[in-house]
């Protein structure tokens, strides 16, 4: 199956947007569109349920003048409505206070080089999918799980940018989600992700291996018993925790008080083990893209090396404020990461990391992660699906109820070790795409739901 995913009737909404907004007082424009085809697969108790596609299109609008600033989004077509709702913008904008830290859109056109890998028009073919599908579901049933559920979401995005510096660019992407959760009791589940630009790179009968094997010894499930841990995260797990560092690293939440990140520049704020970086240049990477929503080139950026944290993440606004040149991270208001990449371990596999760890727990799965205290970091967050018992190295029972209760920062400045190999990762409560492994804490506070 072949999709169009041509924008001509959006790019010409833009246009007219851009001029009107123009021709009525706006001095700073940037308009991002985006048309998306998305086909979501579901499946439950071991079948595909449903298959609905959606064709959508939108535009983000950001409008400056006169030293002030706001943004909109406008999905529908009809140009009468396109125009009254500029107008409420142009209203509203009048009506703001001014912003002392007003920066223009940067200006002169440059020349963006699309990252690599990140499209394959095959990918969307639905039929292929369904087969792909149908062997991972197959494949969890062969080893002995008992029952899937999940989602698989094919996406073709075309992304266009206007800006009033004359920041223009376009770049076409795929994006392949799979979620599938594996059941051998209705307490007893597991959850494994994957994410990539390509259909064929996400392991779908391997994955279904994989459930089938995390469940075959789970037969004994008991709450757990509050206290201190050794613990290791699955990739899951680290997408999710990391992917904070990756939000407290933005110059927004340092300036809004909202990081334990502020004033922590050229220090080390975790384990010496860990680095993290966002490349959205990086060939195949599911949040890839070549400029940010100011039309600033995109570059690799080393966000944690060895520990120490080297930079925030700018827009032209924050850098500005900060002396320093945009990292390509705009959000126009609110600078935000792309993408989380952790860098490997040393650990050549996670029953390698197990024996490094002897005594403790595998958290396979959270969710509902809050902040008692952002500034300081204190946390907390609830096991999702099954955790397994550590013993003498060994995986042996589940248990359930468990709640990581400690402080953001600190945990991680107890890494004890990570794997080598690493997982693209994305579901509902991980912020971003993540390239991470599995790691390995010492002494983690552990309470329960329970």
């Amino acid at each position: 199956m072949s999709i169009n995913l041509s924008t001509i009737f959006l790019e010409d909404l833009m246009n007219r947007a851009y001029k009107y907004l123009s021709d009525n007082g706006a001095e700073d424009i940037a308009i991002k569109g985006l048309r998306t085809y998305r086909v979501i697969l579901r499946f439950y108790n071991n079948s595909l349920a449903t298959v609905k596609s959606y064709d959508d299109s939108v535009m983000h609008i950001y409008v400056g003048a006169n030293k002030r600033r706001t943004l909109t989004a406008i999905n529908v077509i009809e140009e009468e409505k396109i125009t009254e709702q500029l107008n409420k913008v142009l209203r509203s904008i009048g009506e703001l206070p001014e912003y002392n830290d007003y920066t223009p859109l940067p200006d002169k056109a440059v020349d963006y080089k699309e990252p690599l890998g990140i499209f394959d028009s095959k990918s969307l073919d639905i039929n292929k999918a369904v087969d792909k599908l149908e062997a991972s579901i197959n494949s969890a049933l062969d080893n002995k799980v008992k029952r899937v559920a999940g989602t698989l979401v094919l996406s073709g995005v075309k992304t266009v940018l206007k800006t009033s510096g004359g920041r223009n660019g376009e770049f076409k992407k795929t994006i392949i989600s799979f979620n599938m959760r594996g059941f051998k009791e209705k307490d007893i589940s597991y959850q494994m992700s994957a994410i990539s630009t390509k259909l064929d790179a996400i392991p779908f009968k391997k994955i279904g291996e994989e459930l089938g094997l995390a469940l075959s010894n789970l037969n004994n499930v008991k709450i757990i018993t509050p206290g201190k841990y050794n613990v290791i995260i699955s990739p899951i797990v680290s997408a999710n925790l990391l992917g904070w560092h990756m939000r407290f690293a933005s110059a927004y939440t340092v300036d809004t008080g909202i990081s334990p990140f502020t004033g922590k520049l050229d220090e080390k704020v975790v384990s010496d083990k860990l680095t993290l970086i966002d490349d959205p240049t990086m060939k195949g990477n599911p949040a890839a893209t070549p400029f940010d929503d100011e039309g600033t080139p995109t570059v690799k950026t080393v966000v944690v090396e060895n520990g120490v944290l080297k930079t925030y993440l700018h827009n032209t606004t924050t850098a500005k404020k900060y002396n320093v040149e945009s990292t390509g991270h705009a959000g126009i208001i609110a600078p935000s990461a792309h993408s989380l990449i952790v860098g490997k371990g040393d650990f050549s596999s996670l029953e390698e990391l197990a024996k490094e760890v002897s005594n403790g727990i595998l958290i396979t799965n959270v969710w509902y992660t809050r902040f008692q205290n952002y500034r300081l970091g204190e946390f907390s967050t609830l096991q999702r699906d099954i955790g397994i018992y550590i013993e003498n190295g060994e995986f042996k029972s589940g248990f359930k109820g468990a709640r990581l209760s400690d402080n953001i920062i600190n945990i991680f400045q107890r890494t004890r070790g990570l794997t080598k190999k690493r997982y693209w990762i994305k579901w509902w409560d991980t912020p971003f795409p993540s390239y991470t492994p599995y790691i390995a804490i010492e002494n983690v506070n552990i309470t329960t739901g329970f």
